[in-house]
């Protein structure tokens, strides 16, 4: 994930991406598909697309992070997975937006 974060940091997106889809790869082998560092590496990749213009894949990506974290908060009951959903419902909303208005000035 620090490799990825570095590329996004760098406004590598495409690299980002790349990196942060090595590193989910492992993290399903190691902790499943519906872990908290799974959830963490779907949004990353999500705000990668975003940042390209890419809203469709974006949307993708955020929402199963989403997922991820409602399934995290149902199991937990967690203040911090309820937060999670919370601020994933906004992103995934402000990137409907974009996509809705993209050709708009």
């Amino acid at each position: 994930r620090g490799l990825g974060l570095a590329y996004f940091s760098l406004k590598e997106y495409e690299k980002a991406i790349d990196a942060f889809n090595s590193a989910l790869e492992i993290q399903i082998k190691v902790a499943g598909r519906d872990s908290v560092s799974a959830m963490n590496l779907y949004r990353e990749i999500g705000f990668a697309y975003r940042w390209l213009g890419n809203y469709s894949e974006a949307l993708d990506f955020m929402n199963t992070a989403l997922d991820i974290s409602r399934k995290v908060a149902q199991k937990t009951k967690g203040t911090v997975a309820v937060k999670a959903v919370k601020e994933l419902e906004g992103n995934v909303r402000s990137i409907e937006y974009l996509k809705r208005n993209r050709n708009h000035p």
